[in-house]
């Protein structure tokens, strides 16, 4: 459509729907007021909008009315009011906005219950592997890990995040179970915190401190049971944090010691769906943990020698804070296929304003610059971002994301 110097108004709604519903163009200047008159292009919202429904209104060149015209759709002229609509530079294209909806996060708890976990925190356990059952001291490893995970589970920064839980070592009888489908059955599913902050705290006072420590068949058991709900839950992102006191003891048969942990923690975060694991050490002498957690694609273990509970709940957090991802949903288009080569990514981070991002290939050609890329390119099931566009987005308060779907979409240049 050529824009002139003519009384024509032509009205375009974008639906959430993404169904653009185009009206007759017709009618004279004297049906947008004087905003119609002089508005140029600008955008407004009905009368009766709602976060979905927008109102394009494309009149004859000029500067802007300063009352809003269009009649009945309350926009018109730059006195209407903000719509939701992106138009590009070339006014030849309209992108409808969404809001970037980030992928939700579950988090499954495997938790270290051998007998060692009954040993006192601080240094007073430093030196502690089998401590008394007939006299365990009143504040314990133990004590403190529950404590932190029910502080966890009922923290309202925790909200919406899904959590569940399995602990090792099980036995049967006297005999210590020793093989992965052992510990693939959680005490408590995953469940979304913090309604289900109850049941993971009845699952956690069901359990005593007893046995050895089974590393390799619980963590195997654990990664197990994430992947196969990731695989039945596709629009959320699994990881598992393993909480344990110290090194694996017996089940060599399984081939319980680091070197295997490190074998099924970086298989399970180079599987489909990846499974990330993170380590969470209660007690002294743990740094041999920290190659379980850089296997699994977490950098590093969160090690709390002292056990006690305060330092607990504080490596919690900050394992919520690192196992959020910047991974967004692809936005739906009921009824029609979304065309890839028409979505756009903005993001803002405060206290500065809105900024284009341009799409990548892949991590691999991720820079400096930033940029999002699509997970499988060829059939994408989220959009991702770049480590230097989404650590900012994650660590400042008030940040979003939009997803643009009309326009074609921004390339990013190379680095």
């Amino acid at each position: 459509m050529r824009i002139g110097r003519t009384s024509t108004i032509c009205l375009l709604s974008i639906s959430a729907a993404y169904a653009a519903v185009f009206a007759a163009c017709g009618g004279d200047d004297s049906s947008g007021g004087s905003g119609g008159r002089t508005g140029g292009i600008s955008t407004g919202t009905s009368n009766t909008t709602n976060t979905t429904s927008t109102t394009i209104i494309i009149t004859g060149s000029g500067t802007g009315g300063a009352a809003g015209g269009g009649g009945s759709t309350g926009g018109g002229g730059a006195g209407g009011n903000a719509g939701g609509v992106v138009i590009d530079g070339d006014a030849a294209c309209v992108a409808e906005p969404r809001a970037g909806e980030q992928i939700p996060l579950d988090l499954f708890f495997m938790v270290d219950k051998s007998g060692s976990m009954g040993c006192p925190v601080g240094q007073a356990g430093m030196n502690c592997t089998s401590p008394p059952n007939n006299n365990p001291p009143a504040i314990n490893r133990w004590t403190s890990i529950k404590e932190a995970l029910v502080a966890f589970a009922n923290s309202p920064q925790s909200a919406g995040l899904g959590a569940g839980m399995g602990f090792f070592p099980q036995m049967n009888g006297n005999t210590l179970l020793c093989t992965p489908q052992d510990y693939s059955t959680p005490a408590a599913p995953i469940g979304a915190l913090n309604g289900y902050a109850s049941a993971l705290q009845t699952a956690l006072d069901a359990q005593m401190p007893n046995g050895n420590t089974p590393t390799v068949p619980a963590l195997s058991g654990a990664i197990s049971y994430a992947t196969t709900y990731a695989q039945t839950h596709p629009g959320r992102t699994v990881a598992v944090v393993f909480a344990s006191d110290g090194e694996p003891t017996e089940c060599r048969q399984n081939n319980n010691d680091i070197p295997g942990a490190v074998r099924v923690a970086q298989a399970a975060a180079m599987g489909n769906p990846p499974i990330r694991t993170y380590v969470l050490g209660v007690g002294p002498s743990l740094n041999n943990l920290n190659q379980i957690a850089v296997a699994g694609g977490t950098t590093n273990a969160y090690l709390v020698e002292s056990g006690g509970s305060a330092d607990l709940i504080t490596a919690l957090n900050n394992i919520r804070k690192s196992a959020l991802t910047c991974d967004y949903q692809i936005p739906i288009v009921p009824g029609k296929p979304l065309d890839l080569g028409l979505v756009n990514i903005k993001v803002r981070v405060p206290p500065g304003g809105e900024q284009q991002v341009g799409k990548v290939d892949g991590l691999g050609q991720c820079g400096a610059q930033g940029g999002w890329y699509f997970d499988n390119p060829s059939a994408p099931t989220r959009i991702q971002l770049c480590p230097t566009t989404c650590d900012p987005l994650l660590k400042t308060m008030g940040s979003s994301l939009t997803v643009l779907i009309g326009c074609r979409t921004v390339i990013q240049p190379p680095n």
